[in-house]
């Protein structure tokens, strides 16, 4: 890690984005860097550009294209990038496409539950839910997945969809 990099990353984590994105931007100068247009991403949305913000996070996963887990992650920046700015279609999309290349993670499976029950999507997430369940991934018994459940508020009401589908499974064993 160069210094101007980890100079980039503490400003970010301290909410300088200014001086964020002047450092991250300095790395880009003379090497081609996903990790710097990611810093650059979080920055610009933390400062509320959300073009500069969309824009940094395609650069990051332009870069990665053939690598399935960076590639994952920067999807899931360029989503919460769309939902802070308010774009919840484009923000489901990215979701979609990190939860293809890792179906594994939650990030992504919570990102589209959030962005289904918040558009009151109630077909498409019950949907989801039920296939997302069905693949018994051992998401329906994670604790981070049942603490959303019960505790955020862009979840309400999804655990019950969670109990019925959890119920009808059951009676169909």
């Amino acid at each position: 890690i160069t210094d101007d990099y980890a100079e980039a990353l503490n400003a970010h984590i301290s909410g300088d984005f200014e001086q964020a994105i002047f450092r991250a931007q300095s790395v880009l100068g003379w090497k081609r860097s996903a990790a710097a247009h990611r810093i650059i991403g979080l920055a610009q949305e933390g400062a509320g550009n959300a073009e500069a913000a969309v824009a940094a996070h395609k650069s990051a996963r332009k870069i990665n294209k053939n690598q399935p887990e960076a590639q994952a992650g920067d999807e899931i920046n360029l989503a919460s990038a769309y939902v802070a700015f308010g774009d919840n279609e484009s923000a489901l999309a990215a979701y979609e496409r990190a939860f293809a290349l890792k179906p594994d993670w939650l990030t992504a499976p919570l990102g589209i539950i959030s962005v289904l029950n918040r558009q009151g999507r109630q077909t498409d997430l019950h949907q989801f839910l039920t296939e997302l369940l069905a693949a018994d991934t051992g998401v329906a018994s994670n604790v981070v997945f049942l603490d959303h459940l019960e505790n955020d508020t862009d979840f309400i009401g999804v655990k019950n969809i969670v109990e019925r589908i959890k119920k009808n499974k059951e009676l169909q064993s």
